[in-house]
């Protein structure tokens, strides 16, 4: 399939950017995104495919999104080597380099997913420890919902949330006056 250009919206300088997979998968179909900002990393995209595959495949519908910063090298080929036998796995390529966070930027704005995690393409990053990061992320969401549910059938169907109104002290100069006055009786 021929590359689509695709133009990110950025406060400086777009980055231009080409995605060789287009169309993307069915974002209904996708809950996880893992954004992978490589540039002249050819040799490490087999291996850390493969550890993110034995860390999400069968746990949850992911995508793998592998930005390309202006590699050099192979990179390119070498994805497009692995795209062919694994459906999930897309590529955005920038033209020129425009750094880390740039490419970061771009494979989370092109993520399917609901919940997006990053990995550094040098392998630095160890994705065994997705699936922690994923569950406790899907448990806050959780939390929040009940939270949120809670709240929000108070808020409509509950009691007011005002407070009664707080019993008065008598003031300061009420309590000496009446001493000054029971001292001088004696």
């Amino acid at each position: 399939m021929p590359a689509r250009e695709c133009r990110p919206q950025a406060r400086s300088q777009a980055t231009p950017t080409t995605s060789a997979d287009l169309p993307s998968p069915d974002p209904a179909g996708v809950a996880v995104s893992i954004v992978v900002p490589v540039r002249n990393e050819a040799e490490n995209i087999a291996p850390l495919i493969a550890e993110i595959a034995a860390a999400l495949d069968g746990r949850w519908a992911h995508e793998i999104i592998y930005v390309d910063d202006g590699s050099t090298d192979a990179t390119a080929e070498r994805l497009a080597a692995v795209r062919q036998q694994r459906g999930n796995l897309r590529q955005i390529r920038h033209a020129t380099s425009s750094g880390q966070s740039a490419a970061v930027r771009s494979g989370v704005r092109a993520a399917a997913g609901a919940i997006v995690a990053t990995l550094d393409g040098d392998g630095q990053n160890n994705p065994s420890f997705l699936p922690d990061l994923i569950a406790a992320i899907e448990n806050l969401n959780a939390e929040i919902e009940e939270v949120e549910g809670i709240v929000n059938g108070r808020a409509r169907s509950g009691p007011s949330r005002k407070k009664p109104p707080a019993k008065r002290k008598p003031p300061r100069k009420k309590k000496m006056a009446a001493k000054k006055k029971a001292a001088t009786k004696k």
